[in-house]
C-alpha cells in the first residue's frame, strides 16, 4: 500500500493542468513506467523482501503436514538431507543465488525435519496388546478432577506384572473410582491391580486420533484401575514443581466451587484454571449450537482482557505520581508488570495451545513496547506460530491450534482495511454535536463486534466443521449479545 501511494502520489503531481497530450492531468514518472520493466518488478520484489517472515509459518505448516500425512515413518537419513537442502537454500538466499520462493522451500523442508525430530526424539513406547488383570506400580503424575463417580488419573510406570521392560509403556492414563483412589494425591508411589490396553485408534477413518496425542504426551497404554490403591513405601514419592503448580490451580477450582452454585462454578473454573470438565452438559450443548464455545477456549480474548487490565492500571497509577512519571518510563514498567500477570494467567489456566499463542503474541506485542516498535502486526502473530511449532510441532493437527492462529490472522487482515477507514471517519467528528458522536461512536463499537464475529466465524468455520461436524448458525447474534457482557461483566468479575 506505500508503494501505491508512493509511486501514485508523483504521478499525479507531475502534472497540473493537463494537456492535448495527457487530458486528464495525469502522466506516469520514470519509476512508474519502470515498474513494467523487469528491473521494475525487482525493486518492488526488494521492498517486499520483509514480509517473508510472514509466509515463513505457512511454510513449516505444509512441511509439517507434509510429514503427518505419509502412511509410514521415513527413514532418519531422508530428514537429514532435507536439512541439507534447507540449509543450502538458506546460504544461497543470503548470497543473493536464490529468492523468496527458495527460501520458503526452505521453511518447508525444515517443517518437514520438525516433525521427524519431534516424533524421534518422543520415542513412547506402547503397550503391545490388551492384559488382563495384572499387578501396576508406579507415581501419580496426573490427578484429574472427579466426574461422577470417577477421575482420570496418568501413572508412570514402574513395574507392569508380566509384562518385559522393553514393552513397558512411561505412562498410562487410567480410570479409577474414588473409592479405590482413597486419599492419594499426585506424586504418592502406588501399588494397584488394572487391566491395561494399547492406545484408542479413531473410530473412523480421519477420526480424531486419541492414541497420537497421548503418544506425544508421552502415554502409552490405557486402562482401568481393578482395585484399591495400596502405599508400599517401597520408593520415595516424587516431588516437584509441576505438582505444587497442579495444587495451586485445583485450590483455585475449590475455592470457587465452595462460593457459586454448581452451575456457575463450572463456568467459573473453565474460564480462570482452563478445567472443562465441570460445566453443566446442557450448558455445554447450548454454547456449541450458539457459536460461543470459543469463550471457554482460554486465548487472546482472556489473555488481552487480564494483561489489559494490568497495565492500564499499573500505567494509571504509575502516572498519578509525577516523580515517577517524570523520571521513570511508567509505559514501559506497566508493560512488564502486564507480561507478568500474563506469565501466571497462562500458568494457572492448563498451558493449552490457545494460550501459549496468546500469551507469546502479549509477550511479542509487550517486547514491541519496551522496544518502541508496533505492537500489533501480521509479523508478531507469524513469530507466535514459529515458536509454538518449535515447541510441539504437533500441534499443527490440533483444532485449537488451527482455528486460534487462522481467527486472529483474519482479524489482524481484516482490521489493517479496516483500520484506515475508521481513522478517516473519526477525523471529522469533533465538530459534530455531542449526541451525534455517541451515536456514531455505538454504531462504530456495534460495527467492530459484527465484523470481529464474521471475520472470526469465516476463519474458522471450515476447520470447526471438519473437527466437530458442526456449523453454528445463530453465531453472530449469539456473540454480538454476549461478548459485551463477557468482556465488561463476567471476565473482570
Amino acid at each position: 500500500m506505500d508503494w501505491f501511494a508512493a509511486h501514485a502520489g508523483r504521478a499525479l503531481s507531475t502534472r497540473k493542468g493537463g494537456s492535448n497530450a495527457d487530458p486528464v492531468g495525469i502522466a506516469p514518472t520514470a519509476d512508474a513506467i519502470s515498474l513494467r520493466r523487469p528491473a521494475g518488478w525487482a525493486k518492488h520484489r526488494q521492498l517486499q523482501q520483509g514480509r517473508t517472515i510472514v509466509w515463513a509459518p505457512v511454510s513449516l505448516v505444509c512441511g509439517l503436514t507434509a510429514y503427518f500425512s505419509l502412511p509410514v515413518e521415513p527413514a532418519v537419513t531422508v530428514g537429514w538431507i532435507m536439512a541439507l537442502i534447507a540449509v543450502v537454500l538458506q546460504l544461497a538466499a543470503r548470497t543473493g543465488r536464490v529468492g523468496v520462493p527458495g527460501v520458503l522451500v526452505s521453511f518447508a523442508l525444515a517443517g518437514f525435519v520438525l516433525g521427524q525430530a519431534g516424533t524421534v526424539t518422543t520415542g513412547t513406547k506402547v503397550l503391545p496388546g490388551s492384559t488382563g488383570k495384572v499387578t501396576v506400580s508406579g507415581w501419580i503424575d496426573e490427578l484429574g478432577p472427579a466426574t461422577g463417580k470417577r477421575r482420570r488419573m496418568v501413572v508412570a510406570m514402574d513395574t507392569i506384572e508380566e509384562v518385559k521392560p522393553q514393552y513397558r509403556p512411561g505412562k498410562a492414563r487410567l480410570s479409577v473410582s474414588s473409592d479405590h483412589l482413597g486419599a492419594h494425591s499426585r506424586g504418592d508411589y502406588v501399588i494397584f491391580q488394572a487391566w491395561l490396553y494399547p492406545p484408542l485408534t479413531p473410530a473412523m477413518p480421519g477420526g480424531w486420533n486419541y492414541g497420537r496425542v497421548g503418544w506425544f504426551d508421552g502415554i502409552g497404554a490405557g486402562g482401568r484401575v481393578a482395585s484399591a490403591l495400596a502405599k508400599p513405601g517401597a520408593k520415595p514419592d516424587l516431588q516437584r514443581w509441576s505438582d505444587a503448580l497442579a495444587d495451586l490451580r485445583a485450590g483455585i477450582a475449590d475455592r470457587i466451587r465452595a462460593h457459586l452454585p454448581k452451575r456457575e462454578a463450572g463456568f467459573a473454573v473453565a474460564l480462570i484454571t482452563g478445567e472443562r470438565s465441570g460445566l453443566d452438559k446442557d450448558m455445554r450443548e447450548a454454547l456449541q449450537l450458539s457459536g460461543l464455545a470459543h469463550i471457554l477456549a482460554i486465548s487472546g480474548l482472556h489473555m488481552s482482557l487480564v494483561a489489559g487490565g494490568v497495565f492500564w492500571l499499573v500505567r494509571a497509577l504509575l502516572a498519578s505520581w509525577p516523580m515517577l512519571a517524570l523520571n521513570y518510563p511508567v509505559k514501559k514498567l506497566a508493560a512488564i508488570t502486564a507480561l507478568g500477570a500474563a506469565g501466571f494467567y497462562l500458568l494457572i489456566s492448563g498451558q493449552a495451545i490457545a494460550t501459549q499463542r496468546a500469551f507469546i503474541m502479549l509477550s511479542v506485542m509487550f517486547l514491541a513496547v519496551l522496544l518502541g516498535r508496533s505492537a500489533i502486526s501480521m509479523r508478531n502473530l507469524a513469530v507466535a506460530a514459529v515458536i509454538v511449532l518449535l515447541i510441539a510441532p504437533q500441534a499443527v493437527l490440533t483444532p485449537s491450534f488451527q482455528m486460534s492462529f487462522l481467527a486472529v490472522m483474519g482479524l489482524i487482515a481484516g482490521y489493517e482495511l479496516l483500520g484506515a477507514w475508521q481513522t478517516r471517519f473519526r477525523a471529522g467528528l469533533s465538530a459534530r454535536p455531542l449526541y451525534l458522536r455517541v451515536l456514531i461512536f455505538v454504531l462504530l463499537m456495534l460495527i467492530g463486534l459484527s465484523s470481529t464475529t464474521i471475520i472470526a466465524s469465516a476463519f474458522t468455520t471450515l476447520p470447526a466443521a471438519f473437527h466437530f461436524n458442526r456449523f453454528a448458525a445463530w453465531s453472530l447474534p449469539a456473540n454480538l449479545l454476549a461478548m459485551p457482557i463477557v468482556t465488561f461483566l463476567v471476565m473482570p468479575a
